[in-house]
């Protein structure tokens, strides 16, 4: 028995559009779902252009087109705001937000926040709050508790690897 291979795609799309030319989407490493700046008249030139975007995503170098200009700042006080969420709520992630992320990468725009600058961040996260915290009597464990359920994590960041 033979079984034929999947044409499907593992990464992103492309479709052809009733003007016959060639869309192409995928989702970005921002968790968000991204059409490219143009259309293409063949589909091999719009799988193309979606390999070289994979490439780009495998290599880390890869920026969102639309919001690759804006700061983390910005990007995390908008997202705060827009959040369904209980005032006192809001009000911790801002605290959270004024005291932990701005200060140290809230001036980074977002397609220069690297996988890399998060760990760092994280990094000196830890250190910052295992000395506060240890003025308060608190041990290691509520450290990492803190860490993994920071911010930057709810906007898409990780501490992957």
């Amino acid at each position: 028995m033979v079984v034929k291979a999947s044409r499907k795609s593992t990464f992103g799309n492309v479709r052809q559009l009733p003007s016959g030319r060639y869309q192409v989407r995928y989702t970005g490493s921002d968790g968000l779902q991204h059409t490219a700046p143009r259309t293409y008249g063949t589909k091999a030139d719009a799988n193309a252009y979606l390999a070289t975007v994979q490439s780009d995503l495998v290599r880390e170098t890869w920026k969102a087109p639309r919001h690759a200009r804006i700061t983390l700042g910005e990007f995390g006080r908008t997202w705060i705001d827009q959040r369904p969420i209980k005032a006192s709520t809001r009000e911790r992630y801002r605290s959270a937000w004024n005291l932990h992320i701005d200060p140290r990468i809230g001036t980074y725009q977002i397609g220069d926040v690297f996988p890399a600058v998060v760990r760092e961040w994280y990094a000196e996260l830890g250190e910052h709050l295992r000395t506060s915290l240890a003025g308060r009597g608190r041990g290691s464990q509520t450290v990492d508790q803190a860490g993994s359920a920071t911010l930057a994590q709810r906007t898409g960041f990780s501490r992957r690897s």
